[in-house]
């Protein structure tokens, strides 16, 4: 999983930097991306703070192979295909019933911030893409 490598840390989401055409944009976020399973894996996990302060959040796994999985949450998608491009991209890809219903992209900018583009469909089949930049935190540790 060397490839993945300048992913593995936490986030933090810039909300000026968004751009949004379904939705509109947290207010704050977090984003960590980490290996598991022996290095086989990557756990996501996300959260977030809405204009309304309402606080919300996600987790997922995938194996970054290129190959669909079945999703253990199945509540908006039921298989999951993620793969590392190069060392700077990730793809996920969220299907139900075969069909794409949600593609996320994770790439490492020139700057080294963490751009995440996520492209999709609204429920009147309209296309739509929401794009949050997140930069890195940097561990704080004690004396």
């Amino acid at each position: 999983m060397v490839q993945a490598y300048n992913f593995l840390a936490s986030w933090q989401l810039f909300p000026e930097k968004c751009s949004y055409q379904k939705g509109m944009p947290p207010k704050s976020g977090n984003y960590r991306i980490e290996s598991i399973q022996q290095q086989q894996e990557l756990s996501i996990q996300n959260n977030w703070v809405t204009l309304d302060n309402e606080a919300y959040f996600s987790q997922y796994e995938v194996k970054p192979d290129g190959l669909p999985h079945a999703l253990a949450d199945k509540t908006y998608a039921d298989t999951i295909i993620g793969e590392i491009i190069n060392s700077s991209t990730i793809d996920i890809s969220f299907l139900a019933n075969n069909d794409l219903v949600l593609k996320v992209r994770k790439e490492i900018l020139g700057n080294g911030y963490l751009k995440i583009s996520q492209q999709g469909k609204d429920t009147d089949g309209n296309t739509f893409l929401n794009v949050d930049i997140y930069h890195k935190q940097l561990s704080v540790l004690p004396y």
